[in-house]
């Protein structure tokens, strides 16, 4: 990921280098046939370029931030052990809505460590006033639906906690921030709690984000 200093819109790096090889082979009549030759030798390597190659190309070609044309951080993220990202397949055997029997999206993961004693988050605080729509496992049962909850209070009630924890209550709230910034409608956004019987054997507490959209 790269930042654009100016508005602070992050972008993939891989995805404005690629834009930028196709844009000039496609329509650039003025490119010679070396640097043809390089755009694509360089899309045909950009699955596999390390996090300094990307940045030295968006640098040698000049690659500016597509809304703005502003300048560029550095290489934020990049696909490591801690945050992967890369192309899934999703096979629907019987698809309901469509023609398409595969499905290609883009699957973002990050790896967060936290220590087991303490699951605190220094940064809690900054997430906790937000409310949104959530459907605790207790009350996934026929005529009840999801409702709204403040975060701080999912996390911090004695009485009746329904997140496990600060750290997972703070990426629930980074999550829910990302979708809505992406234009996500709030009111078509739940966060849903794992029941018993979903959950991994090594996990404590989990939960979707679903989002009701036109397809689904």
């Amino acid at each position: 990921m790269v930042k654009d200093e100016a508005s602070g819109t992050c972008y993939r790096s891989d995805h404005l280098l690629k834009d930028y090889c196709k844009d000039k082979l496609q329509r650039d009549i003025t490119i010679t046939s070396e640097m043809a030759v390089e755009l694509k030798e360089v899309l045909s390597k950009l699955d596999v370029l390390s996090a300094e190659e990307l940045g030295e190309y968006i640098t040698r070609y000049g690659i500016t931030a597509p809304d703005t044309q502003g300048i560029l951080s550095r290489i934020l993220i990049h696909s490591t052990s801690c945050f992967k990202h890369q192309l899934v397949l999703l096979v629907k055997i019987s698809p309901r809505q469509g023609l398409l029997r595969v499905r290609e999206f883009t699957l973002a993961e990050i790896e967060h460590f936290v220590e087991p004693e303490d699951k605190s988050h220094p940064k809690f605080s900054d997430v906790a006033h937000l409310e949104f729509l959530m459907f605790p496992r207790e009350e996934q049962k026929p005529g009840h639906s999801a409702r709204i909850i403040s975060l701080g209070e999912a996390v911090s009630s004695k009485d009746s906690k329904i997140v496990d924890n600060e750290t997972l209550g703070y990426f629930i709230g980074i999550v829910y921030l990302f979708l809505t910034c992406l234009s996500i409608d709030k009111n078509h956004l739940r966060f849903r709690q794992h029941i018993a019987n979903e959950m991994a054997h090594y996990a404590q507490d989990c939960w979707d984000a679903e989002i009701e959209t036109s397809y689904g």
